[in-house]
């Protein structure tokens, strides 16, 4: 008798797996997998990306340019040859990572 439930229990839970590895969604071709994978992960990315983040980036950025802009005083003020374009390029910096959002996703899309 109790091999008898031994098998049927084998038996039941072989079809089991059998019926949920049927179920299964299966990608045969790639390019669907990487489309479904990627609109999976993007649902998940632009919130976090949009409202943590681009202003964590553009917090920083800001900071090493107001760094940039007091060195650059003190330069001056001592009487030496100043160079903005490292305090334009943070400028266009920042102004690139605020602006994300509104091109960035088109770009990656």
């Amino acid at each position: 008798m109790k091999k008898g439930l031994s098998k049927l229990k084998i038996l039941g839970l072989s079809t089991s797996l059998i019926m949920l590895s049927a179920t299964q969604k299966v990608f045969a071709d790639p390019n669907s997998a990487l489309t479904g994978a990627k609109t999976q992960l993007q649902g998940q990315a632009t919130p976090i990306v949009n409202n943590v983040i681009v202003p964590i980036c553009a917090v920083i950025l800001v900071i090493i340019t107001l760094v940039a802009i007091v060195k650059s005083v003190v330069e001056y003020r001592r009487g030496a040859g100043v160079d903005l374009g490292h305090i334009v390029i943070l400028i266009v910096g920042i102004i690139l990572v605020i602006t994300f959002p509104t091109w960035g996703w088109g770009l990656i899309n």
